[in-house]
């Protein structure tokens, strides 16, 4: 499945670093802003954001997995690439 981003990330703040996308911004601010009512809401909570982890985890496993098997593979294809020389 390949998957577009419309929303781009914002400028670099001051000091050259780059803001994260929105959606991580979202992210950020729900982790920044989350106060458990107990300790059941803490490890809920915490067991949540293992799975996210775990989840985007997979998803850079996936993203390196399009990288290298179907970008390299149109580089390869591709008429335009430069002649590889032959050892």
């Amino acid at each position: 499945m390949t998957q577009t981003t419309t929303e781009t990330a914002a400028p670099a703040e001051p000091g050259g670093v780059t803001a994260p996308p929105l959606d991580w911004a979202v992210l950020i601010n729900r982790v920044a802003n989350f106060v458990p009512e107990d300790d059941t809401a803490l490890v809920a909570f915490m067991a949540g954001e293992t799975a996210g982890v775990l989840g985007y985890a997979e998803a850079l496993v996936q993203t390196r997995e399009n990288c290298v098997n179907e970008v390299a593979s149109t580089r390869r294809q591709s008429p335009a690439s430069p002649p590889t020389a032959s050892t």
